[in-house]
């Protein structure tokens, strides 16, 4: 789960202060053929670090907008009954798509932008430059999202029985995730063929631990000055940076926390052994989701030279210890109660969970975020060749 799900859904990520002196007017023009009665049109976004909530009624079917900006900005644009409060426009998205409500995503940018059709979802959109990149390299993922549809479609049609639902749902972000590295390249030849684009350093800034740091590092040298030196390039420089001392091949980083008890535990006096260091939270619904299938490797692995230190993100001592009896974890738990500031959490870079990283006997990144049955593969398979050169 996001740390931050609201601001992730309005936006990939917001550009801070001083990239251009010279504001960007705009103006939105709407109509839609099909709109529910008593509408109202609810348009969202940052400029900076400011939120700006935009609202107007429909007059049959048409609405209305103006400002300025600092520059182009993703927005979120969503019709809603007119009783409702504005943040019911924010809604879920996946791939882009808002969900649960007539909503797109629209990149604003200086100039008249014109947007028509029977609902907002399918309109046409007229006059914003980013808003045409966006699209652009929207219709080049089209293929990839209708993988992703058609991989949950499946897992939506199989049976219920909560181990197999636990067990399934590891292959299906297992198949996702491999979905989302296909797309990389697709991306990243965007970004590189866009480099003055805000769509390309959208992209760029959101992307988290699921990306190869050293890509990152690469994309992000070649943005122009006046963007790597903004706050947001500043920022994702640092999160690179992080995310580099936790690449697979590297050293894990060294930490101690303390477990229930107050004791401290320490990496170190785990060496000699694979240890999967596993990030969740009580709150975190697919982190208790895959605690059962984490109980079942462990059992039975944990007597070949295998471990699991699980760092919590909680920030309240009886939550956490509650989870951890409800869902009966026998392995070792530590936690400094900083929730999203976790000093651990911090130093692996961790922006979501769940979320895991494998580590060798000589603490050495081996492989990261491995769920149930993917889980259970990668470690059979260390074992296996641990076994054949034993015997050799």
């Amino acid at each position: 789960m996001k740390k931050s799900i609201i601001l992730a859904v309005l936006f990939l990520g917001s550009i801070a202060e001083g990239q251009t002196s010279n504001p960007l007017g705009f103006s939105i023009k709407g109509k839609v053929d099909q709109p529910e009665i008593s509408s109202q049109a609810v348009l969202q976004y940052w400029d900076g670090s400011k939120l700006i909530s935009d609202t107007t009624m429909l007059v049959n079917g048409s609405f209305a907008f103006k400002g300025s900006l600092s520059h182009p900005v993703k927005s979120t644009l969503s019709i809603i009954k007119a009783d409702l409060s504005p943040a019911f426009a924010i809604g879920i998205s996946f791939d882009d798509e808002i969900i649960g409500r007539d909503g797109i995503f629209l990149y604003l940018d200086k100039g008249d932008i014109r947007i028509k059709g029977q609902t907002l979802k399918t309109a046409i959109i007229k006059g914003s430059a980013a808003h045409g990149e966006y699209q652009a390299l929207q219709t080049s993922l089209n293929p990839f999202f209708e993988r992703k549809k058609e991989i949950i479609e499946g897992r939506a049609k199989l049976g219920a029985g909560e181990q197999s639902k636990s067990q399934e749902n590891d292959v299906i972000f297992a198949k996702l995730l491999a979905v989302s590295k296909d797309m990389e390249p697709i991306q990243n030849d965007f970004i590189k063929s866009h480099l003055n684009s805000y769509v390309s350093w959208d992209l760029i800034t959101a992307r988290n631990e699921i990306f190869d740091a050293a890509m990152q590092k690469e994309l992000l040298d070649l943005f122009p000055e006046n963007l790597r030196n903004s706050h947001a390039g500043k920022a994702a420089f640092a999160k690179q940076a992080l995310l580099s001392k936790t690449a697979i091949g590297r050293l894990a980083p060294l930490f101690t926390q303390n477990d229930p008890k107050g004791k401290p535990v320490l990496l170190a006096s785990l060496k000699g052994k694979y240890v999967l260091i596993d990030f969740w939270a009580s709150w975190c619904a697919p982190c208790r989701l895959e605690n059962p299938n984490l109980k079942r490797v462990y059992d039975k692995f944990r007597d070949n030279n295998f471990e699991i230190i699980a760092v919590s993100l909680d920030e309240k001592k009886d939550l956490w210890l509650k989870a951890i009896a409800d869902d009966g974890l026998p392995w070792l738990h530590v936690s400094d109660l900083k929730g999203w500031k976790n000093e651990v959490g911090m130093r692996y870079a961790v922006s979501s969970v769940p979320q895991n990283i494998l580590i060798d006997p000589d603490g050495v990144i081996i492989s990261k975020n491995l769920r149930g049955v993917v889980l259970e593969n990668k470690l059979s398979e260390i074992f296996k060749e641990k076994l054949k050169s034993e015997k050799i």
